[in-house]
């Protein structure tokens, strides 16, 4: 399966793009296109991430995956279906693994 994203959005590291355009870091989106091409069949999907302050959401187009970093440092998870524009919050003792806020956040810093 080959898989190859597309940024439409160009951005600089989050530092350099906060220095030239003297925005707030915390607050950032990026939108994909995602093309997967496989033997014949080749599907498109677009992907928007979003980060508000204490917030971190990833887009598709069916479903959106929010994590909410709260003050005793835990994560919340909420999952929305966006046609039904119904959600699930999860409390964060239901989440499995290691609540790693940063690695929430990282991909900011590859872009």
């Amino acid at each position: 399966m080959k898989v190859a994203l597309f940024l439409m959005a160009t951005l600089a590291s989050t530092s350099t793009l906060a220095a030239q355009c003297d925005i707030n870091a915390e607050y950032l989106k990026a939108d994909y296109k995602i093309t997967n091409s496989h033997k014949a069949q080749q599907s498109n999907e677009s992907l928007t991430l979003w980060r508000n302050d204490q917030q971190v959401a990833h887009q598709r187009q069916v479903i959106t995956e929010l994590w909410q970093h709260l003050a005793n440092k835990q994560i919340r998870p909420i999952r929305y279906f966006n046609a039904q524009q119904r959600g699930i919050e999860y409390q964060p003792s239901e989440v499995r693994g290691v609540q790693n806020w940063s690695a929430k956040t990282s991909w900011w810093m590859h872009i």
